[in-house]
């Protein structure tokens, strides 16, 4: 049976030092953005009398290259391996972790400070720092490594994708470290300027530009005011000055933000992963050197199909050996509402607090609320962004739909058999659970024991909010 469970075509093969291993018995690899690095445990049997040369050629921190069915899952360096004698036999455990692994476990050495560099810049100098120069490669396309792990080439992403790549590869699109706004919002922000500029006449009158700056200005600093005020009064549009809300000090410009690398952090938990968490990037490696920083898609074009009928025998369509549906609202709220402050310098300080509702947690007859202080917002934006964002993680928590299938590859809707792959889309139809549309992939866990199985820890697109660049003007 071509789809049968353990099918021999989805086979895992391990390459170490570019040699491949056979007779393997069990095996463990996971997969996700979530949790970097990617890793796989597997065990061989090795008969007796050769183990000991066999150790001898497997020492840690050997290169290797894991495959499912000849398409490349990751790369990086053992970590582990351990031997074990029993009345069974002698068998052999190997445990790697791929490339992101010296960024993920380097401490800094040296203190440093990052005053007003963008994401892009503080990446490069942790990957700098940690693998040298030329050894590494930063890109911005998260297409080339669903690609690869899938073997799908037709695969496609998200127009909002391609603008997250397309600006940050852009080197004019500023990315800034918090607490400000996200490139996009930025980048939006200059054009709608410009096109005010451009289109406003002396016969418009104040009110348009005036309401503009008032509701906008607040939302975006960084655009200072007075080069708006100055183009559109060279225009001959008169402004009433006193009516513009001004952000930050001086000359209505933020004060650059300080990211500090200190004694006793690590690179990625401690400098690089909190600023790509308040952006919503993701950083990981992807092989031969190349590293890249992308957000989720959770709008992409669906890769796969699950369909699960009352009537029809279970797994008939997709292999589904097991499925799991999960709504605990133990960790989610009816409410969040996040304190802040902003202002600073020779302005007068305002408190800011908002709230945002999961109508989801009120339609059930909750009463829940959650709040937080939070000391590095400073806009009402940032605060309702903190607000949504905890409301989400609750959401993700509690909301779980798992499925488990026979082997690692399955028939995409290209009509292809590729292998089930993370942060990629997946039409579900299950009338079991009463659950249809897109889910996204949030993890892939590929397991023999000995039977070949894998599985799919999905969420919902609306839950997929990761960053200030996302929906933070949204509602749940």
């Amino acid at each position: 049976m071509a789809d049968g469970i353990g099918e021999t075509r989805d086979r895992v093969e391990l390459k170490l030092n570019g040699y491949p291993l056979i007779l393997a018995k069990t095996y463990s690899i996971s997969l996700s953005l979530f949790e970097v690095p990617s890793i796989f445990s597997l065990t061989l049997g090795i008969p007796a009398p050769a183990l000991a040369a066999v150790l001898s050629k497997i020492p840690p921190r050997l290169p290797f290259q894991l495959s499912i069915d000849g398409r490349l899952q990751f790369e990086g360096r053992i970590d582990a391996v351990m031997a074990e004698r029993s009345a069974s036999g002698t068998s052999l455990t190997i445990r790697g972790r791929d490339g992101m692994q010296d960024l993920v476990d380097r401490y800094i050495t040296a203190e440093q400070s990052f005053k007003g560099s963008t994401i892009v810049e503080l990446v490069e100098t942790a990957l700098e720092t940690v693998y040298g120069a030329g050894n590494w490669e930063l890109q911005f396309s998260a297409a080339i490594a669903k690609r690869r792990i899938t073997g799908d080439d037709s695969l496609k992403q998200s127009a909002s994708a391609d603008a997250v790549e397309e600006g940050l590869g852009d080197g004019d699109v500023f990315i800034p470290v918090s607490p400000t706004s996200a490139a996009a919002k930025l980048l939006k922000a200059q054009q709608t300027y410009q096109a005010i500029v451009d289109s406003s006449t002396a016969a418009d009158g104040p009110a348009v530009a005036n309401q503009f700056a008032v509701s906008q200005f607040p939302l975006f600093p960084g655009i200072a005011e007075k080069d708006l005020l100055s183009a559109l009064q060279n225009k001959g549009v008169v402004i009433n000055t006193g009516s513009l809300v001004t952000v930050g000090g001086g000359a209505n410009k933020p004060p650059e933000p300080t990211v500090q690398a200190k004694l006793g952090e690590r690179w990625f938990d401690g400098v690089v992963k909190p600023e790509l968490d308040r952006a919503g990037l993701f950083l990981y490696y992807v092989g031969n050197g190349i590293f890249v920083l992308s957000a989720t898609d959770p709008q992409a074009p669906a890769l796969y199909r699950i369909e699960c009928s009352i009537g029809a025998p279970f797994g008939q369509h997709n292999n589904i050996v097991s499925a799991r549906w999960t709504n605990d609202t133990t960790r989610r709220f009816t409410s969040a509402t996040v304190h802040a402050r902003n202002g600073g310098g020779a302005e007068k300080r305002e408190n800011l607090a908002d709230i945002v509702t999961d109508a989801e947690m009120v339609a059930l007859g909750y009463n829940r609320p959650f709040t937080r202080k939070d000391t590095k917002s400073k806009k009402l934006k940032q605060a309702q962004f903190l607000a949504l964002k905890h409301l989400c993680e609750g959401r993700r928590q509690g909301r779980r739909l798992e499925y488990t299938f026979s082997g690692h590859t399955t028939i995409g809707v290209s009509g292809k058999r590729i292998c089930w792959a993370h942060d990629t889309v997946v039409d579900v139809d299950d009338k079991l659970f009463g659950v249809s549309g897109p889910f996204y992939i949030e993890s892939v866990e590929h397991t023999s024991h000995p039977e070949k199985t894998t599985t799919l820890r999905l969420m919902r697109p609306e839950d997929c909010l990761f960053g200030e660049s996302a929906g933070a003007d949204g509602a749940l």
